[in-house]
């Protein structure tokens, strides 16, 4: 059982082109036993920031693209342990439309590819789990991409 507990705030965007989704994958310098998969644009929030900021933030530095947040955050939770620690995942995704810049790769960070993907085309054993929540809410059962 884990003795430690830490609560990790993070801020995502979700950008729909017709029936693709923007992602970005995880780099080998990721702290994480996920590298290669997909993720969505985003990630932990700097102490104090506002989830609104560093959503904008993350998606920046990690595709090139200024984003305008299109409405509230879905708000999701998930508690997982790792090496004895707790982590409690508190994660803000936010629909956005892109409103400037060029879609570029991030280097030397947590990413290092950034593509717009068809949810048909990509097995869920590919994506991180942020990556399929976003692409559930960003193409509902009832609708066919």
């Amino acid at each position: 059982m884990a003795s430690d507990c830490i609560v990790r705030p993070a801020a995502y965007v979700l950008l729909r082109d017709a029936d693709r989704i923007l992602l970005c994958r995880l780099s080998q310098q990721a702290q994480t036993h996920n590298r290669g998969k997909w993720t969505l644009p985003g990630g932990g929030l700097d102490f104090g920031e506002h989830p609104e900021d560093g959503a904008k933030r993350e998606a920046l530095e990690e595709t090139g693209l200024e984003v305008e947040l299109t409405s509230n955050p879905w708000i999701d939770s998930e508690v997982v342990e790792a090496n004895g620690v707790n982590w409690n995942h508190l994660r803000f995704l936010y629909p956005a439309r892109i409103a400037g810049g060029e879609l570029r790769h991030e280097a030397n960070g947590t990413t290092d590819l950034c593509a717009w993907v068809s949810p048909a085309e990509t097995a869920p054993s590919e994506m991180v789990g942020i990556a399929q929540l976003g692409i559930k809410l960003l193409f509902p059962v009832n609708e066919s991409p």
